[in-house]
């Protein structure tokens, strides 16, 4: 069995990375890299455009919509068509 992928906080500087462990897949570790770097850039307040968190909602699904409303930038107009 894959060993799970764990999301640690920099003790320096805050950012998000992910601890890889072995027997972890390619896609689902570039998934929780790309969805950590996500909340990372919302965490810092960053002018992400909707269009853009659109994107992100197309290519990560619920596990994006959940980090962006986190943050109150989710809405409908987010969806993609």
């Amino acid at each position: 069995a894959a060993d799970s992928l764990e999301v640690l906080r920099c003790k320096r500087c805050g950012h998000y990375r992910m601890d890889r462990q072995p027997g972890i897949s390619r896609d689902k570790r570039l998934s929780d890299e790309g969805l950590a770097r996500l909340e990372n850039q919302l965490e810092r307040g960053s002018q992400i455009s909707d269009a853009v968190l659109s994107q992100w909602v197309r290519r990560y699904g619920d596990a994006a919509r959940e980090v962006i409303r986190r943050y109150g930038r989710y809405s409908e107009a987010l969806e993609p068509e």
